[in-house]
């Protein structure tokens, strides 16, 4: 099941990042176990499952169920920030410019 989730998630982030601009790095999901790696150095962006220990110039640390939840727009982005269910490590430029990604739709 595990693994259907992050095709979802994959699926939801590549459909979205056709239309997403160039966002000046690389951003790594990292979900766990799992990973998405987010190429927004060329549009359009390149969204792959990765290794959790990939390098990226940002990695945004959340669980896979928060993932989802995000994406389908059951929870908002900035409140599990707040509340430390999602850390940012790294370029938080390029961390802001995944918003567009991560809205519901």
């Amino acid at each position: 099941m595990t693994e259907s989730l992050l095709q979802q998630a994959v699926e939801k982030l590549r459909r979205r990042g056709e239309a997403a601009g160039d966002i000046g790095g690389t951003v790594l999901l990292d979900l766990g176990e799992q990973g998405i790696l987010i190429d927004g150095r060329q549009t359009p962006l390149q969204i792959n499952a990765a290794d959790p220990a990939a390098k990226a110039d940002c990695n945004v640390r959340m669980s896979l169920e928060l993932l989802n939840d995000i994406l389908d727009g059951r929870r908002k982005p900035f409140m599990a920030f707040v509340t430390g269910q999602i850390g940012i490590n790294g370029d938080m430029s390029v961390a802001v410019k995944l918003q567009p990604l991560l809205k519901a739709g």
